[in-house]
């Protein structure tokens, strides 16, 4: 799994599950609602839950340019 991501010409780290910023994706669940990861592991590759690094919203619908 990749541990940054390059969005908008910037180096994000990518978030591990359980560490996420936005209330809307903060969960006190052992394993993520979409993926089935445990807290600390990155999530799947096209998980609904998963935070983009840049602008906080679902990494599946935001606007932000992934390099």
């Amino acid at each position: 799994m990749k541990e940054a991501y390059i969005i908008n010409g910037l180096v994000c780290e990518v978030m591990p599950y359980g560490e996420e910023s936005n209330i809307i994706f903060k969960t006190y669940s052992e394993l993520c609602i979409d993926c089935g990861v445990k807290i600390g592991e990155y999530h799947k590759q096209g998980c609904k839950m998963e935070e983009c690094p840049s602008c906080h919203n679902s990494i599946m619908y935001c606007k932000c340019k992934f390099e």
